[in-house]
């Protein structure tokens, strides 16, 4: 049956998808599995192929809409209970059907186990019956035996009982208590009750940063790490961390010291790498931070919003300065690095500080909302820009000397004066 929604945005790119308890749907791009199976090779591979904008159809458009039954085609064959994958390695997880197979131990140990797997902002969809809805099946002669084998499962096999019933709020409560966020409701793509559920993995430590991934000249040879204002989500291979203060201390699992980032109390390239992200916006000398940023660390990365994501987020109030006053560095990228423009309170009290606007968006690209068609494309269209929303620049000390970076600060008449040029 057409399912456009289970498809995300620029994912043929990327790395690995897994298909769990794949069953007769063998779908294309995707790492398929099932507790038992053929491999791939086998014949009457042809009849399962499909695509995940259309999961029930064949590729010939024969037999569409209809969860037919079909040899069990596979690449791999393992429990989807523990899929044999490093942590961190797993772009994306579907699985069909099959959750509501597990009783509530098994299903908790399960969502685990796939948070563990998957990468920082690794996408969860699965589909389990509604029972709300199935209940109500109950009461109607002609699907009342229908909805018994909906609630029960087949019970052609050991591997065919349903143990765990799921509405809405359960299945929203289960995978939040697991660390997933942005969970929302899809479109339901099957013939029967059933909620089709979409979230990401929030990384305790970096929490939607996949766009960062891999980090410019990180590598193996990179032990000792700072994280510069990590507040609650430090990076998962930081070794350390500084921050302006203590209030995130429970998060964090490695040292942390606490004071002014324009003054860091740490020896020339103490640090093989350092990272600091969403930070140098909010200081009172942007380049004299990156200027120790840079004496501290051989490698590292530096990251601001732009003044778009500033805008689309409205971030006048969460910009403010250490003087009090509202808003404080406007950040546009130039090749290798960014210009910093001060932002006066006029511009930040007329175009960056409307919270009914910062709500609208935030509800759209992060809240649990039931999302239409414009709303689906304005959330994957922001989660797939990231690039374009923030600026960012790197350096490596063997061969770059310098991220660049310009600061341009507004003075009482109105005119620009050029800071200095790092």
């Amino acid at each position: 049956m057409n399912s456009p929604h289970l498809y995300d945005f620029g994912e043929e790119n990327w790395e690995r998808k897994l298909h769990l308890a794949c069953g007769g749907i063998y779908l294309l791009g995707y790492e398929n599995s099932d507790i038992v199976g053929e491999v791939r090779a086998a014949e009457n591979f042809e009849p399962n192929l499909t695509d995940i904008k259309d999961y029930y159809a064949r590729l010939d458009g024969s037999i569409r809409n209809l969860p037919v039954r079909r040899k069990t085609i596979v690449d791999r064959t393992f429990n989807f209970i523990d899929p044999p994958y490093e942590p961190g390695t797993v772009d994306k997880i579907v699985c069909i059907q099959a959750l509501e197979h597990l009783n509530q131990q098994n299903a908790h140990a399960t969502l685990a186990r796939w948070w563990n797997i998957l990468k920082p902002g690794g996408v969860l969809i699965v589909s389990v019956p509604r029972m709300d809805d199935t209940l109500e099946l109950l009461h109607q002669p002609d699907r009342a035996d229908f909805a018994r084998r909906h609630l029960e499962g087949s019970r052609r096999d050991i591997h065919n009982v349903h143990q765990s019933w799921f509405n809405a709020p359960d299945i929203e409560w289960l995978l939040d208590h697991h660390g997933f966020t942005r969970v929302s409701l899809l479109p339901n793509f099957h013939l029967y009750p059933a909620l089709v559920v979409r979230a990401v993995k929030a990384d305790r430590f970096v929490p939607d940063r996949r766009y960062q991934m891999p980090l410019p000249h990180y590598d193996e040879t990179c032990k000792t790490v700072l994280d510069v204002g990590p507040g609650a989500y430090p990076l998962p291979m930081a070794t350390h961390c500084f921050d302006v203060n203590d209030r995130y201390e429970d998060s964090r699992r490695v040292p942390c010291d606490i004071g002014d980032v324009e003054h860091l109390p740490y020896d020339d390239n103490a640090f093989d790498y350092v990272y600091c992200s969403h930070v140098l916006e909010h200081t009172l000398d942007p380049l004299k931070a990156l200027r120790e940023l840079q004496r501290v660390g051989k490698r590292g990365y530096v990251e601001v919003p732009a003044v778009t994501m500033d805008f689309l987020m409205q971030h006048g109030d969460a910009h403010t300065r250490a003087d009090g006053k509202a808003g404080r560095w406007m950040c546009l990228p130039i090749p290798g690095g960014i210009v910093f423009v001060e932002r006066s309170d006029q511009l930040t009290d007329a175009g960056f500080n409307d919270a009914r606007w910062r709500n609208l968006w935030q509800m759209i690209t992060q809240y649990q909302v039931p999302l239409n068609a414009n709303e689906q494309f304005f959330r994957e269209f922001f989660w797939s820009h990231q690039d374009t929303l923030n600026v960012s620049a790197s350096w490596n000390k063997p061969t770059i000397n310098n991220a660049r970076a310009v600061a341009l600060h507004i003075v009482e008449d109105g005119q620009a004066v050029r800071w200095e040029i790092l």
